[in-house]
């Protein structure tokens, strides 16, 4: 958890995530997917919610999601919870 909150916070995955995106987009890419396992996922559906190259999203074994998580995103999004996760449909 120290680890997540001192270099797995959102903003500066975030500054990661926009540089793989310019340096593909320079290649001619035009549209992202981006999967997130476990933190990972929370990391993936911010992505989805705030770039809008982003156009789909997958979350294997999600861990802390929130409701608002899911409010902004604008791509579809697949979520692969393990057997002893909550299912998320009432999130949707």
């Amino acid at each position: 958890m120290n680890w997540i909150g001192k270099v797995g916070n959102w903003e500066l995955i975030k500054v990661d995530i926009l540089a793989v995106i310019e340096h593909y987009k320079k290649q001619g890419v035009a549209s992202f997917g981006i999967f997130g396992f476990c933190w990972g996922a929370k990391m993936a559906i911010q992505a989805g919610a705030e770039i809008p190259e982003i156009k789909g999203v997958g979350l294997v074994h999600p861990s802390f999601m929130a409701q608002e998580d899911f409010e902004k995103v604008q791509s579809p999004v697949l979520i692969l919870p393990s057997k002893d996760e909550a299912d998320l449909v009432m999130t949707l």
